[in-house]
Parts: structure tokens; C-alpha cells; sequence
């Protein structure tokens, strides 16, 4: 295979962020050793949080958010934790569901671990379910990796020894009737011992990517991911990718995501370039089975020991990498963004308060236009993260104009009603809640005007084409609550009688 590798040249900053920390966070916390967004929720582990169940028993904390505004913050500990769980070391949230693992836990044995389901109710999240496999053994670390994803939960275990000492294995368990049901448990079909299987994971709809950091068939733990496809009520292994170009301690597979068909893996030890600088592959995944290679990415500034790929999220077509960057400091972090659309484009977010050691960048996860950054090791251990724009609106009259990120117009946000683009009205408001609005006459865009540009935006309106948010009670010309062209027309014979 001819390799494709994209040494990308463009420069820019995410500059659009703020930073969280703990409420009750203290020195070695690790606040940020997992992170997890979707939709209007954060989620961040604090897996070695002493607050309340004792020494490194673990946190996790959950903030509902707006833009960059903190709307709600919940604080979440397991009403059965005991010292050293490690509790929100692998953190996972979809929709109103939470997975926390608690690796330490010893449920099953000395550190054979555990994995906490919590539900938001609309008032709290409470706990759900906690998931232990019946065969679950001393030191297999069951949650080392999770993910959750509609009603199907992925759940590796890596030190299982099925097939060979550390050769690992994942639980999968599927929702039914309200209750967490093991589905089933899959093991690599030529897994051995030292594999360490399920390491990492992702699910998306019907497949399972799950990593194999120490597997060894390009080379002493070159690395492996195997991919599972649900068919006919069960998970069959269809493909074992491998590194084209894998050597032995690549450790390709050490992060994995999935999205839309698309699979992006972190080799984080490999030496492209230089002595652990880094990759991250990217593939297509096709309905009959067929994975494509698309391409080999490595940053512009790659340097040795940076191990690019150290963590991957992805979220449509767009990509964030971690790496262990130098430029705030040894080992301070950064994190690397891709639109996966448009070759040869990347955006480096580095903090401006980052300092050595920090690891910014140890997890990530990017949902819609924010990403959330984890620096576990920043402000004295406690931990912090970040949450930052990287997609933003090159439409001045938004109230998201930014020159500096990439633009998406379907991202732009405008001032609702007329108001300022704080909420704050300094005119009178009308019947319409239009801040200096007419009232109902066809204003569509509160310029004071009924012309030609109203047309085009009730058109746009009655189409659902529209850019701005259009307030149906000023274009409701008929007074019949809808917006149609009875209206269109109405306005049209007010302008031609101007």
C-alpha cells in the first residue's frame, strides 16, 4: 500500500475558551483524567479525588453548560466507594446516560473493577446500575476502557486472561426493559497472552473499535484494533487493522474513535518522523466489511517524545488529536485540530496559562463547534479542562464573528429579536418582543424597512432556509399564526403601495 501521509502546514490558535476547575479539588486530584462531551453536557473524572469516600476513591463532575456559561454542576461519587477505586478514571456521556468506571474496585477481587451507570432524571443524575461481570477476577481492571453510545454499552477488561495471561476482553451489554443486560463478551479471535485487549474502545451504531496496544504482529507491541460488526444479534469480529507501516513499539491503537463511518487511531510511540513523535491514522469504514486506509497524519512541528496521538476525539468531520507538546514547557501539551474535508488545514490550541508538566491534552472529546481538553496535571495536580470554540462564523453580523477559526455557517449565532448580542434591549420593545420592532408588519429583519430583503427572508422562512431567526409574529401579516404565502403576498402589496 502506497502510504498517504499528510504533514500539514497551516497555523492558527483556538483562542475562544475558558477553563474549569474543581470546586473541591486539592493537590493530586486529576481533575481532567477523562473527559467527555455531548451536546449540553461536560464530563470531567477526578479519579483520585480523597474528598468524601477516602483516598483516591474518585469523582466525577458533571456541568450542564450554555456557549461558555456554567448553567448547573453536579458532583458524583458512588454511595459505595472506598479508598483507591479510582473512580472516573474512563468517563463516557450520551444523551441523559453516564458510565464511570471504577478500575480498583474490588468487587470481584483486589482491583478487579467495576462500572457505574447514572441516568439525569431532569432534576439529578442518580444512579442506575452497577456493572460487574459474573466472571470478573482479581487485578482484570474491568473499565479500563468504556464507551456508551444509544442503548449498547462497550466495556474492556484488559487484564482477563481468556485466552493467556493479560490478553484481555470486552463486555458489551445492551438496555432492555430499563435494565443493563450483558449482550456479550467478545475476546480477539487470535488474541494472546500480553495482548492487553480493550485497552481502548468506541462505539458507533452497530460497530465496536476495540485497541490491542501490545499485539505483536508487526513487531514487539506494534499494536493492533480489532473491529466488530453487529449482525444477526451478535458481535463478529470482521477486520483486524494494523498499521501499514506499524514497527515494534508503535503501540498503534493506544486511542480509538469512531464517527460517521469514520475510525481515527493514535500511535503514539511511532517514530515517522522522530523517536516517539507520533501518528494518527484514519479510516473509512464500508458497509461490506471493507476498511480504507485515508491517511497518515503527523503535525507540521513534530518533535521526538511529543507522542502525538496520546488521545483522539472525533465528531462529524472533524478531528482533535493530543500530543505532548514542549511549547508551554516540558511535557505542557497541545492538542491539534482537522477538518477531515479539507486537506492540508490545522488548528494548534495551546492555553495561554500552560505550564510544564501540564499534559494538556491527555483527553479530549469534541461535540459540534466546542472541544473539552483535559490537563490533569495542571494547577498543582488538582487538575483543570478547557472547553474552547474551534469552529466559529465569518458573517460580521453575527454575533460569533470570528476571522481566526474555521467557519461554519450553520454555527453562526445572531441577536434574538433585535436585542444585543448580550440579551439587552435599550429601545422599547413591541407586541412581538422585537426590541425597536414595529409590531407585526412584515419587519422580518428589524431594519426599520419593508423592502425586498423581507421577501427574500419570509421566502427563506417559509422554506426552512432561513439563516436568521425570523419572528413569526412580525411576518404574521394575516393574524392566522401561520406564516405562509398569504403573508408573502400581503407584504408584497404593502411595498407596492409604499
Amino acid at each position: 500500500m502506497i502510504m498517504n501521509l499528510i504533514i500539514l502546514i497551516f497555523f492558527s490558535f483556538v483562542y475562544s475558551d475558558t477553563k474549569i476547575t474543581p470546586e473541591y479539588g486539592s493537590a493530586d486530584d486529576r481533575f481532567g483524567r477523562d473527559v467527555a462531551l455531548f451536546s449540553d453536557w461536560i464530563a470531567v473524572g477526578s479519579n483520585r479525588d480523597d474528598t468524601i469516600n477516602g483516598s483516591n476513591s474518585g469523582s466525577v463532575y458533571v456541568y450542564k453548560y450554555n456557549d461558555f456559561d456554567i448553567i448547573q454542576e453536579y458532583y458524583i461519587i458512588p454511595p459505595d466507594g472506598e479508598s483507591n477505586d479510582y473512580f472516573g478514571k474512563s468517563i463516557s456521556v450520551y444523551e441523559n446516560w453516564l458510565l464511570v468506571s471504577s478500575i480498583y474496585d474490588n468487587v470481584n477481587g483486589e482491583k478487579s473493577g467495576s462500572a457505574y451507570v447514572y441516568y439525569f432524571n431532569g432534576i439529578d443524575w442518580v444512579l442506575h446500575s452497577k456493572l460487574v461481570p459474573d466472571d470478573g477476577s482479581p487485578f482484570d481492571r474491568f473499565g479500563y476502557s468504556l464507551d456508551i453510545f444509544d442503548n449498547i454499552i462497550a466495556i474492556g477488561s484488559v487484564y482477563d486472561d481468556d485466552l493467556g495471561e493479560d490478553s484481555g476482553s470486552v463486555y458489551v451489554y445492551r438496555l432492555n426493559d430499563n435494565h443493563w443486560y450483558l449482550d456479550q463478551k467478545l475476546l480477539s479471535d487470535d488474541g494472546e497472552e500480553g495482548d492487553f485487549f480493550g485497552v481502548t474502545l468506541s462505539l458507533d451504531t452497530d460497530l465496536l473499535a476495540v485497541g490491542s496496544v501490545y499485539d505483536d504482529d508487526m513487531g514487539l507491541n506494534s499494536g493492533s484494533v480489532s473491529l466488530f460488526r453487529y449482525e444477526n444479534e451478535f458481535w463478529v469480529e470482521t477486520n483486524k487493522i494494523l498499521a501499514f507501516d506499524g514497527g515494534e513499539y508503535n503501540f498503534f491503537g493506544n486511542a480509538v474513535d469512531m464517527h460517521s463511518g469514520n475510525l481515527i487511531v493514535g500511535s503514539f510511540h511511532d517514530n515517522s518522523l522522530y523517536q516517539n513523535s507520533g501518528s494518527v491514522y484514519i479510516y473509512n469504514i464500508q458497509q461490506n466489511h471493507l476498511v480504507q486506509f485515508v491517511d497518515k497524519i503527523i503535525p507540521f512541528d513534530a518533535s521526538s517524545n511529543d507522542k502525538f496521538g496520546q488521545s483522539v476525539s472525533i465528531h462529524d468531520n472533524y478531528l482533535s488529536v493530543g500530543s505532548l507538546n514542549d511549547d508551554n514547557g516540558l511535557n505542557s501539551g497541545a492538542v491539534y485540530l482537522y477538518d477531515l474535508n479539507q486537506e492540508f488545514n490545522e488548528i494548534k490550541y495551546i492555553p495561554d496559562d500552560g505550564s510544564q508538566f501540564d499534559e494538556f491534552g491527555g483527553a479530549i472529546s469534541i461535540y459540534g463547534n466546542k472541544i473539552l481538553v483535559g490537563s490533569q496535571y495542571s494547577e498543582n495536580s488538582i487538575g483543570a479542562v478547557y472547553l474552547a470554540d474551534f469552529i466559529g462564523c465569518s458573517l460580521s453580523n453575527a454575533c460569533n464573528y470570528n476571522i481566526d477559526l474555521w467557519s461554519n455557517e450553520s454555527f453562526c449565532e445572531y441577536p434574538i429579536n433585535n436585542f444585543e448580542c448580550d440579551q439587552n434591549c435599550y429601545d422599547e420593545i413591541d407586541n412581538c418582543g422585537v426590541c425597536g420592532g414595529l409590531g407585526v408588519s412584515g419587519d422580518a429583519n428589524y431594519d426599520l424597512s419593508i423592502d425586498i430583503l423581507d421577501v427574500v427572508l419570509i421566502i427563506e422562512y417559509i422554506l426552512e432556509l432561513n439563516v436568521y431567526d425570523v419572528n413569526a409574529c412580525t411576518t404574521d401579516i394575516s393574524l392566522d399564526e401561520i406564516v405562509n404565502i398569504t403573508d408573502l403576498v400581503l407584504l408584497l402589496e404593502i411595498i407596492l403601495n409604499q
